[in-house]
């Protein structure tokens, strides 16, 4: 009899797997390659539950000298500045000490280039003014509207909160995105004086990882791990259903093309809720919150041609890997892209785009993106297909308030003591943070094998 049947294989669920078949409990993962769930780029890993993962998949085994297949090697890539459009229609560096857009220092050339003399004299005063306010702003937009003036709020912050939630910053709680900088405002006193402060903790915050060779890679060290433990790969037998027995406890979990009477009996299920293309009336759980899908976004990543609009330093040549990236917010043109952003990079020699979609209701039924009025809006061509390729993904989006997570956090709870031996995991589960989802996969899937190995 299987312990545990893991239901898919994106990295919190191999990592779950690694949880229950370290202790010698059987293990059955359902290895679907038409339907793998990854990571695109780099990550942010601000608590470093990403590289407590690497670590983990490349420690020495127990007996062996050397893991027969390594981890790869963790890059860190610390926040790098970006290229904003200014008021003058103009690309100018958004100051690299900025938080969220917050400019540290208002009279900075930067700025000045950004925001004209009108725009970064109205932010300075936010160094002049009091706190008029008792308590905190709870909305991100309001607060730089209040303090530093529409023009930031327009040019500096909306752009960089569109690309990371799919919201203008009028729709985001401060907390959410900054935890901290309201009570380091009440503090120092001036809002871009609190971002100067806070500079240390959004370093950490923003840093991102990604393995040598892609989250591919890391995938392939974590199955070439679960073999070394003797768990069961299947590539052919997607699990589609999964239901209480009549009798005794644990699940029964039913193959695609299987009969009713071939139902598996098995002691716990770690469902991969790993996108938003996840269903959960197809396994019988259509009826709980937890998960049902919440808001979602699109994304599109494409090679394209180097634009003839990139300023000089950029449109060179000489731009490698280290220059700028440039960051379009494309709102106010055609109705298929408002809302949407588009960050442009060089990449191995070329040039990159990554489009990034608004937030759509999980009930509505959700356009595919139009890569052409995209392209368009961004003035830019891609690349033919025999070139860098096209990625198109969707993610679960984060919640926009410190009361939805809090009530994130409380579903996981109550669905966890509510449903005995079935844990769910994933990207989609974590608000579309992969981090976040390894982070609060482990001490839940550790918890549950001390339950399988009668120690709780």
């Amino acid at each position: 009899m299987i312990d545990v049947w893991v239901t898919g294989s994106s990295l919190s669920a191999l990592d779950a797997a690694l949880a229950f078949a370290e202790v010698g409990l059987r293990v059955r993962v359902s290895v679907d390659q038409a339907d793998i769930s990854l990571p695109v780029g780099p990550q942010r890993d601000s608590d470093g539950a990403l590289a407590a993962l690497v670590a983990r998949v490349g420690a020495e085994l127990p007996g062996e000298s050397a893991v027969l297949h390594p981890a790869p090697e963790l890059s860190v890539f610390p926040p790098s500045g970006v290229l904003l459009r200014g008021v003058d229609g103009a690309l100018h560096p958004l100051e690299a000490t900025a938080v969220l857009g917050i400019p540290t220092t208002p009279l900075a050339e930067s700025t000045i280039a950004l925001l004209g003399g009108g725009g970064a004299f109205r932010a300075y005063l936010d160094r002049l003014r009091p706190l008029l306010k008792i308590g905190k702003e709870q909305r991100l937009g309001p607060l730089v509207r209040s303090r530093l003036g529409t023009k930031v709020e327009r040019v500096l912050v909306d752009p960089i909160v569109r690309e990371r939630v799919g919201v203008p910053a009028s729709e985001v709680d401060t907390a959410r995105l900054a935890p901290g900088l309201n009570e380091t405002l009440s503090r120092v006193g001036s809002l871009s004086g609190a971002a100067l402060s806070y500079g240390d903790r959004n370093v950490a915050r923003e840093t991102t990882v990604e393995p040598v060779g892609g989250w591919g890679k890391l995938r392939e060290a974590m199955l070439a791990r679960l073999a070394l433990y003797s768990v069961e790969l299947v590539a052919d037998r997607p699990v589609v259903a999964i239901g209480r027995p009549t009798e005794g406890s644990g699940w029964l979990v039913r193959c695609h093309g299987a009969e009713p009477t071939a139902d598996e009996h098995v002691r716990a299920v770690v469902i991969d809720v790993a996108d938003s293309t996840y269903r959960a009336d197809a396994l019988g759980f259509a009826e709980d919150p937890v998960l049902t899908a919440a808001d979602a976004r699109a994304y599109v990543e494409i090679g394209i041609q180097r634009p003839a609009w990139l300023p000089p330093v950029l449109a060179s040549d000489d731009a490698g890997a280290d220059a700028l990236p440039v960051l379009l917010a494309l709102d106010g043109l055609a109705e298929s892209v408002v809302g949407w952003t588009a960050r442009l990079a060089p990449h191995e020699g070329a040039w990159r785009v990554r489009f990034s979609g608004p937030r759509h209701s999980a009930g509505t039924r959700h356009a595919k993106p139009d890569v052409a009025a995209l392209c368009a809006a961004a003035e830019v061509a891609e690349l033919p297909a025999e070139g860098d390729g096209r990625l198109e993904w969707s993610s679960v989006a984060s919640p926009l308030s410190i009361p939805d997570e809090h009530a994130r956090l409380g579903a996981i709870a109550k669905f966890d003591v509510a449903h005995a031996a079935l844990r769910p995991t994933g990207a989609a589960w974590a608000g579309g943070d992969w981090a976040l989802a390894v982070g609060e996969a482990r001490p839940r899937m550790i918890e549950l094998r001390r339950t399988l190995l009668g120690l709780a």
